[in-house]
This record gives C-alpha cells, sequence and structure tokens, in this order.
C-alpha cells in the first residue's frame, strides 16, 4: 500500500482517486462552496462528524469524491492560529517526511 501527503484544498482532494482519504477538520472550519466541502460542512452542522480531537466520521464512497473511503477526523487547531498555521505545518510536515525518506498518508486540512 502506497501512502502519500499531499497538502490540497477538499476540492483538489475530492478528484484525487485513492483508497483512502483523511480530511482533518477543525473548529475554524469553513466549507467551500463545492460539493465535498459542503458535504464535509454538513456532517458536521448535522452532528455526525464532530471537530473534537479523535472524533471520526467514515464515509463509503461518497459520490462527492473519488475516494473509496473517506475519514473524517476532529484535531485541534487553535482558533487564533488560522489558515497559515495549517498550510505552514503541512509543508514543514512534507519536508521532514521526504528528508527522512518516511511514508506519507493522505492528509488535510483545509479552512
Amino acid at each position: 500500500m502506497n501512502f502519500e501527503l499531499k497538502p490540497l484544498s477538499l476540492t483538489e482532494a475530492a478528484s484525487e482517486k485513492a483508497d483512502a482519504l483523511l480530511v482533518l477538520v477543525s473548529d475554524t472550519y469553513k466549507p467551500a462552496r463545492d460539493g465535498f466541502s459542503v458535504l464535509v460542512g454538513l456532517a458536521i452542522k448535522e452532528g455526525d462528524a464532530q471537530t473534537k480531537v479523535g472524533k471520526t466520521l467514515a464515509l463509503y464512497k461518497p459520490p462527492q469524491s473519488l475516494a473509496t473511503r473517506v475519514l473524517i477526523v476532529g484535531v485541534a487547531v487553535p482558533p487564533n492560529y488560522g489558515r497559515k498555521y495549517g498550510d505552514e505545518f503541512f509543508k514543514l510536515f512534507g519536508e521532514v517526511a521526504h528528508a527522512e525518506g518516511l511514508g506519507k498518508a493522505p492528509f488535510l486540512l483545509a479552512g
């Protein structure tokens, strides 16, 4: 099994064909207007998915995504950190993984 870390927006991630897609969401999540972002936002709004650390929601073949399985996972990012923090974190994470020759996993944080 191959794992790959890609810092993508949810719109970009939805068009990636994958066996599994891990979507990390924090309290600062605000959905864009594309179908996949709206799906994640609706799952949070309806209480099926939560942004609390460790809370998960598994989806099988959601029509808004090319991924077979989608796992929405709540993560902790303080609201005052903002999107720039997340973008820089994932850039650094990818650089370290590459430098260390580590496997990568699909990993998203969209605000």
